[in-house]
């Protein structure tokens, strides 16, 4: 079965590079401001949302995929489709008819594969009426369902805390921050990830929300400011924020999927010129316990010291606790897991330590 999926994968794709010169391969979707909406899609919108899933994958190597497979499993959502993706074009058919054809944009356009999955999107709504009647969330629940599919143990995504407690693997959109109401009931930031738009306009913990779109923040419901926070779509938010200094800030911020790692690597220099690797881990995982590792071999060398941060680690796998711990300690004792009064279980890593430079804890 599988081998028959491969041939008729590389069957489509022969008959793309065939059909090249033809005039049917010119480019049949090109969005643009003056028609936002096509087949009661937010084509602008969804673009920009796919565009920035694609980025986020990127960004992680793509979580064992790559572009192509990713475009290409945009077919999942609708039976009777094939998606091929070549060096140069990408092509849609529904049985043996192709409907859709375009040009592959180029590498790291991600707001031309943006466009182009929407135009998948659109190409399969015409054959398959179930996709008809699914609204633009629902649409981009479904294909980016598929584009996350398989994806590594490196890259996650953020969810609400409601799907977190419903183990729902879907990916939301966020603005990249996250807040709680003091005892005065002001709503104030207390995380602003790392690389968003929030990170970047200057937003900082600490900093107090005013209004949202005009809406005052006291009468919002922590419900409805988690709303504005995260969605399944893009949308853009008009801030105002008071800060430590009392003057107000007024930033415009979009919603977009964002991928956060167990833990970062920062490449840092100290006052006297010396690198510095600074790892922060966020949840002591598996995950985190790699990219650590691989953050001591890649900068081997090259580095004076390491800064642990532990401050907002997460997370209770006491084998990967061990793991994490065995790259600075080697194989000696770390800890013990008591089962019961009488019994014990003492974790040791099963590696030698991989570095023996001066390491800060905080």
């Amino acid at each position: 079965m599988r081998r028959g999926i491969y041939f008729r994968k590389f069957l489509l794709a022969v008959v793309c590079s065939v059909i090249f010169a033809r005039p049917f391969c010119a480019n049949a979707e090109i969005f643009d401001k003056e028609n936002p909406i096509i087949g009661r899609l937010p084509v602008l919108e969804m673009s920009a949302v796919f565009s920035d899933v694609l980025g986020k994958l990127d960004e992680i190597s793509w979580g064992g995929k790559n572009i192509a497979t990713t475009i290409e499993s945009i077919e999942n959502i609708s039976p009777k489709a094939k998606v091929a993706v070549t060096d140069r074009r990408i092509v849609v058919l529904s049985g043996d008819t192709i409907i859709g054809n375009w040009q592959r944009p180029q590498n790291n356009d991600w707001d031309g594969f943006g466009q182009i999955i929407v135009a998948i999107i659109l190409k399969l709504r015409e054959v398959n009426p179930e996709l008809s009647n699914q609204s633009d969330v629902e649409l981009e629940r479904l294909v980016i369902d598929g584009m996350v599919k398989s994806i590594d143990s490196r890259g996650r995504y953020i969810h609400s805390q409601k799907e977190d407690a419903q183990n729902d693997p879907r990916v939301l959109t966020s603005l990249g921050i996250g807040g709680v109401r003091d005892t005065n009931g002001n709503y104030v930031i207390n995380t602003v990830i790392k690389g968003t738009q929030a990170d970047t306009s200057g937003l900082v913990n600490g900093d107090t929300l005013v209004s949202i779109n005009g809406a005052l923040l006291k009468d919002l419901s922590d419900m409805e400011v988690l709303g504005l926070f995260n969605g399944f779509s893009s949308g853009t938010l008009k801030i105002k924020a008071i800060g430590f200094d009392k003057k107000e800030k007024s930033v415009t911020l979009r919603r977009a999927a964002v991928i956060v790692a167990d833990a970062d690597v920062i490449l840092m220099k100290d006052e006297n010129g010396a690198a510095v690797l600074e790892l922060v881990i966020h949840k002591v995982s598996e995950d985190s316990a790699q990219i650590v590792a691989d953050a001591l071999d890649r900068y081997n060398g090259k580095i004076k010291s390491i800064y642990l941060d532990l401050r907002g680690a997460s997370g209770d796998d006491e084998i990967s606790m061990a793991k994490m711990a065995g790259l600075f300690l080697g194989q000696v004792p770390v800890a013990r897991i008591s089962a019961t009064s009488s019994e014990e279980t003492e974790l040791v890593p099963g590696g030698d330590a991989i570095t023996k430079l001066p390491v800060v804890i905080a």
